[in-house]
């Protein structure tokens, strides 16, 4: 093991990789703890547990200088009375849950001994077992007190996922290297025969993974741990964990230590058995894109599993680590032949039992595969066309497309798209509706008929604020609200989306349009940019995989001399740029059109020939530029982000003759970056 070990640690392109992964991580947790919502943070919750003897009088305060009926409030923790009042809201909250836990836990008894009154399930079954079950788990924390404590480290110690991402990477780059790599290159066929070229051989790269997981939970997760401590704190490890925020219904007795030793574990178990499915994955392949197309099919199908209604199928999803803390958050019992079992006991067994069971597929497949290729393909390489063709364009094609699994790639790529922007998140709340009501009416260019209907509307609802005045002046005292009142107040429910349509309109200048604007604002905005920058990440890690199989294959097969003892160096370089361009476009369509079509399902593009300076973000852009130009100038945009990633893979994989490390590098050099920007941004 040791050999092998100096194999990926000797490797200066994995210590970068994962150099730079530890970076990132702390980066991205450190950003993680310090932001919260968009209108304070969890540093000011903490400083607001200062009054948690005072909160209920605090609000009270607040209430009043809002309602302009108290003096200035001088004690603010956050910009703005109003963020303020939400912020000792939310503190009011965390400090409730604490102080009110045993009558929390005496409800939760109340409603399962209703229903064991009411009979509703029969004896034996399984929700009449679930109901007892839960009532001597939930007995067992009726005598727990809680302190009143600020939780907000370990609240993001268990919330944050990147984290555990980054461990996969861990786990599956020395699993890519030392096993995919040597499968490929044949160094196999020179191991095999040696006393310990078999199980031995395996259990020494297993082994060598798993220290690399090992290594890679300790330096991320201790990060995380340090970073947390810093930022926001941690609380006495001692205390229950139903002491922290969100966790009140856990079902288990444990201290907050107890509970992190049972989550980092959870998180590791979960880490080796996703890695060994993916070390199975590569003795099993004999292409290593294959590799990824496999692993590829493999989440998708478990990513389907998950949105079933069966908890025994949703426990079984390759991802489910990354919500480890809802197995600690929640009492829920899954049906084990009308026995209840808790669902962390039952995924945590599930885990283990799937991580021998992967090892075990590895090991024999290691074992007892052959070393040379056989005459007929595995089920996995798709066969070859019985037509022969001695066109080399077409023969590059195939290479790309069939053999190294680039066809089955792109359409993973494409299904995983479509899944992500499915639920794209679009704003369809009432502002939204009754704006997009009003800009129907004003869009366009400024008109006298346009003039006359906002003095109307506005003249309709300042008699609509007379009316809703005298009538709340004559309220009776019984308080009962008449539906003359009712009707007026959701007619004024439209005045501000008219207000800010109204805004708009009235700061038209010269061959301006007005323009219904939330889709393009979301397309250019914050939001738009991050998710063109995860695209490009996704883009980037498509591209490395499948443009290093193409140019950095024949160097390392040495196909290269016989291309240049014919001459044909210069002409099959061009086919390959063919082929390289052709998945390029491709996969930057893949990539960046959903964006497009989700905005263009919830919003729409209207107006597309106004002048782009028609909106506010374009303000100061040339009037000659229209919001169509502006939609063409974002596309050509992407494109060149695209093509220079490409020309980057092309670049350094013509440098390495490997294409194992030709695919590491790529990823180094295009990933990264990307991921660095996408984190200067948020």
């Amino acid at each position: 093991m040791k050999f092998e070990i100096q194999k990926l640690y000797g490797n200066r392109w994995v210590l970068c990789l994962f150099s730079i992964i530890i970076i990132l991580n702390g980066l991205l947790f450190r950003q993680h703890c310090l932001t919260y919502n968009d209108e304070y943070t969890l540093q000011q919750v903490a400083k607001a547990y200062v009054f948690r003897d005072s909160l209920d009088i605090k609000l009270n305060e607040l209430e009043a200088c809002i309602n302009g009926a108290g003096n200035i409030y001088e004690e603010m923790i956050s910009d703005n009375i109003y963020t303020e009042y939400e912020l000792l809201k939310e503190t009011a909250q965390r400090v409730e849950q604490a102080t009110n836990y045993s009558d929390y836990i005496q409800k939760l008894q109340n409603e399962n001994n209703a229903k064991m009154d009411l009979r509703l399930f029969e004896e034996n079954t399984f929700e009449y077992k679930s109901v007892l079950k839960s009532l001597s788990t939930y007995q067992k924390m009726e005598a727990l007190t809680l302190p009143v404590a600020f939780s907000g480290g370990i609240e993001r110690l268990s919330d944050f996922a990147i984290t555990d991402i980054f461990l996969l990477l861990f786990g599956c780059t020395p699993a890519f290297l030392i096993v995919a790599s040597e499968f490929n290159s044949g160094q196999i066929l020179l191991l095999r025969p040696t006393k310990n070229g078999r199980l031995v051989l395996f259990l020494r790269k297993y082994g060598a993974v798993v220290l690399c997981i090992l290594v890679g939970a300790m330096t991320l997760y201790g990060t995380n741990v340090l970073l947390a401590k810093h930022q926001l704190g941690l609380m006495n490890l001692s205390w229950p964990v139903q002491s922290v925020f969100g966790f009140q219904a856990c079902p288990y007795r444990l201290s907050i230590r107890e509970y992190l030793l049972a989550f980092f574990g959870i998180k590791l178990l979960w880490a080796l058995m996703f890695t060994s499915l993916f070390f199975a994955f590569c003795a099993i392949c004999r292409r290593y894109t294959n590799v990824f197309v496999v692993m590829v099919a493999f989440i998708g199908i478990s990513g389907f599993l998950q949105n079933t209604p069966s908890l025994w199928l949703r426990t079984i999803h390759l991802l489910t680590g990354l919500k480890t803390h809802g197995l600690f958050d929640s009492c829920v019992f899954l049906n084990f032949f009308n026995i209840p079992l808790p669902r962390a006991v039952v995924q945590s067994m599930e885990m283990l039992f799937a991580t021998f069971v992967f090892q075990g597929t590895g090991a024999i497949t290691f074992c007892k595969r052959s070393s040379a290729p056989s005459k007929r393909n595995d089920l996995i390489c798709l066969h070859r066309p019985s037509l022969k063709s001695t066109r080399l364009l077409r023969h590059e094609f195939y290479k790309a497309f069939i053999t190294n699994g680039a066809l089955v790639l792109l359409v993973g790529f494409a299904l995983l798209q479509t899944i992500l922007y499915q639920n794209y998140p679009v704003r369809q709340d009432r502002y939204e509706y009754y704006y997009h009501y009003y800009s129907q009416i004003l869009s366009g260019s400024p008109s006298a008929q346009k003039d006359d209907y906002i003095k109307e509307t506005s003249a309709r609802f300042e008699e609509a604020h007379q009316q809703l005045s005298e009538l709340l002046s004559t309220l009776p005292e019984n308080g009962i609200i008449s539906p003359q009142v009712q009707k007026l107040q959701a007619e004024l429910q439209r005045e501000f989306s008219f207000q800010m349509a109204q805004l708009q309109y009235s700061g038209l200048k010269d061959n301006m349009r007005y323009v219904y604007k939330s889709g393009y604002e979301q397309l250019w905005g914050n939001e738009g940019l991050c998710d063109d920058l995860l695209d490009t990440v996704k883009l980037s890690l498509i591209l490395s995989i499948l443009l290093s199989a193409i140019f950095s294959a024949d160097t390392y097969y040495g196909i290269d001399k016989l291309q240049c003892s014919a001459g044909m160096k210069q002409r099959v370089f061009l086919y390959k740029s063919i082929v390289a361009s052709t998945i390029l476009i491709v996969a930057a369509i893949i990539a960046y059109a959903p964006q497009y079509v989700a905005i263009a399902v919830g919003y729409g593009y209207p107006e597309l020939l106004a002048p782009a300076r028609s909106l506010d973000i374009f303000f100061n852009i040339n009037e000659m530029w229209s919001l169509q130009s502006m939609l063409h100038l974002r596309g050509l945009a992407q494109f060149l982000v695209a093509t220079s990633i490409a020309a980057i893979v092309i670049c350094t994989s013509r440098r390495k003759t490997n294409p194992m490390t030709a695919v590491l590098l790529a990823v180094i050099v295009t990933c990264v970056p990307v991921l660095t920007i996408y984190v200067l941004i948020t």
